[in-house]
């Protein structure tokens, strides 16, 4: 089922901010769209999460596109 953005925002908006699901529609919709615009394989949203190593720990990201073993686009905060 394709998720449109007002149904995503509509879900975030009812939600209480500590809900920890509250993004995950949002995320949802962001896959879709980048699928949409020829960047197929972002990966994220509910129980997707991408780890990732950084300087100091690794990090769940809740978007992300890995090409060639390497992250091309990281996005957090999403979920």
């Amino acid at each position: 089922m394709s998720v449109s953005l007002s149904d995503a925002v509509d879900d975030l908006l009812r939600r209480p901010t500590q809900d920890a699901g509250r993004l995950h529609l949002l995320a949802q919709f962001c896959i879709e769209a980048f699928d949409r615009e020829g960047l197929p394989g972002v990966r994220g949203g509910k129980a997707n999460e991408v780890g990732i190593r950084g300087l100091g720990r690794q990090k769940d990201w809740d978007l992300a596109y890995v090409r060639a073993g390497k992250p091309r686009l990281l996005g957090s905060g999403l979920n």
